[in-house]
């Protein structure tokens, strides 16, 4: 029903009753109270101001739920590669602000296009430059063009018997989220049971059931809030953390260091086991600046202290996947007679030794073909008698020192600038960019030689000699038969 100004309504004053316009109690209800009566809500409204809707009869509060920075408007400033398709409601990281999301068309040459705001965000301000995030995403940015501005509310049912439109402070005791909540309104989680998560008080707030109570209800420290999406537990603000059955799951405000830890288990004051935000794992020891074991999160494996300076013991090894090597450190100052690697079948025993200067020891001396079967090789060709024989006379063959190693360190072979060019080998090495680099220092390229070829040539000038003087030896033979 809807009341007209000239309606009649009787009231009672001190046990005297008489008749009233409604539209004359308005007024009075207006001017003593300070709640607006009407049908429609009334415009420009201040937060915590009062509505009685006269159509429904509900009484309502401006509540303000959102302050200035919802992003509006946004246009392209980089439109990057690789967009093949539309992207809907797509992360942003960057900007004064957080949480907005996008939507966008493929351009033409894979580019981002017609960027629009999907959700707007809190706290950006205008020329804000935000990073579009998410899987195939390569490179585009947006700017903002427009926030809101002025606060965003809403009005919120503040009857008592939290009925009609809003839906006022009701609580609600049930074990799954009850349905058609509004803001404010609270739940008490009454379910049961191992695998539950009763036994929590929750409050309806920004669309979302928020966690106002601990895990076990009050106590101290941690979290004091934890959200709840449906029936499951997952963190949204940073810092929350949430605790199911299955997973302990740590929540960092975009941006953090790769350094800041998740988890940290900790033993008389010395973390001995920590989770990093990137992922890393680092076990044993003092799990912060020097842990025992380092299960790195862009593929790397390190076991023993091998994080520190060489003066400070840098032993251990590192396993890097994505390049398909393993690394021994070993501590400067190791004797020449220090090993990196030692094989042995029995304790006590040594079979096989690579020693801190890089000289490889083993029972047996010659490393052997794993297979070397004729129908397994294809492009064979003898090696040239002639071009062996002259590499062999021309190339010088030294003892040597390298620059800075043990006087007792003896090293034989050639040198990279005396061997044939064909013989010259440039090793590659990755450099800070993981782009394959030829391998050098102050005075340019650091080259070594091919000694598998320089071998080759030896056996064959060798098998040429051989036949040289078995000729030799004939002509001879038949120039003393001839005597």
């Amino acid at each position: 029903m809807t009341l007209q100004n000239d309606d009649l309504l009787l009231v009672n004053r001190g046990g005297t009753s008489f008749k009233a316009e409604y539209g004359l109690l308005k007024q009075n209800i207006n001017e003593d109270s300070g709640i607006s009566v009407s049908e429609d809500a009334p415009t420009d409204p201040s937060e915590g101001d009062l509505w009685y809707n006269s159509d429904d009869g509900r009484l309502y509060v401006w509540y303000v739920n959102e302050t200035t920075g919802v992003v509006t408007d946004v246009s392209v400033r980089n439109g990057g590669s690789g967009y093949n398709t539309s992207g809907t409601d797509v992360s942003t990281d960057g900007g004064s602000g957080s949480e907005l999301t996008i939507d966008y068309q493929a351009g033409v040459g894979g580019k981002l296009a017609n960027p629009t705001v999907n959700q707007g965000g809190h706290a950006y301000e205008v020329n804000d430059v935000v990073f579009v995030t998410g899987s195939g995403h390569a490179n585009s940015t947006v700017n903002i063009t427009a926030v809101n501005a002025v606060a965003v509310g809403q009005w919120v049912d503040a009857s008592p018997d939290g009925g009609g439109g809003g839906g006022g402070a009701s609580v609600t005791t049930s074990e799954n989220p009850p349905a058609g909540a509004v803001v404010g309104d609270m739940w008490w989680d009454s379910s049961d049971g191992a695998d539950s998560n009763g036994g929590r008080l929750y409050l309806y707030y920004d669309s979302q059931w928020v966690q106002t109570s601990n895990v076990g209800g009050g106590g101290g420290g941690g979290t004091t809030y934890w959200n709840r999406s449906g029936t499951t537990l997952s963190p949204v603000n940073d810092g929350d953390v949430v605790s199911t059955t299955n997973a302990f799951t740590v929540k960092h405000p975009v941006g953090t260091s790769s350094g800041v830890a998740s988890f940290v288990n900790y033993i008389d004051g010395s973390g001995n086991f920590a989770i990093y935000a990137d992922g890393t794992t680092k076990v044993g020891g003092d799990a912060g600046p020097s842990p025992n074991i380092t299960l790195n999160a862009t593929g790397k494996a390190q076991f023993g202290k091998n994080t520190g300076s060489a003066s400070q013991g840098r032993n251990g090894i590192l396993a890097e996947g994505e390049l398909g090597r393993l690394i021994i450190l070993k501590a400067i100052g190791a004797g020449t007679g220090a090993t990196y690697i030692t094989c042995a079948r029995e304790p006590g025993e040594t079979d096989f030794v690579v020693e801190a200067t890089g000289v490889v020891r083993a029972t047996n001396t010659t490393i052997q073909p794993i297979i070397s079967e004729r129908r397994l090789k294809e492009n064979i060709v003898a090696i040239d008698g002639d071009v062996a024989w002259e590499t062999v006379k021309t190339t010088p063959y030294y003892a040597y020192n390298f620059i800075g190693s043990p006087i007792d360190s003896v090293c034989y072979g050639p040198m990279a600038d005396e061997v044939p060019a064909e013989m010259v080998v440039q090793p590659m090495e990755e450099n800070e960019a993981g782009v394959m680099v030829a391998r050098s220092d102050d005075a340019g390229p650091v080259r070594t030689y091919d000694n598998g070829m320089l071998q080759a040539r030896l056996y064959t000038a060798l098998q040429t000699a051989l036949t040289r003087i078995e000729a030799l030896e004939a002509e001879v033979q038949l120039l003393k038969g001839g005597n």
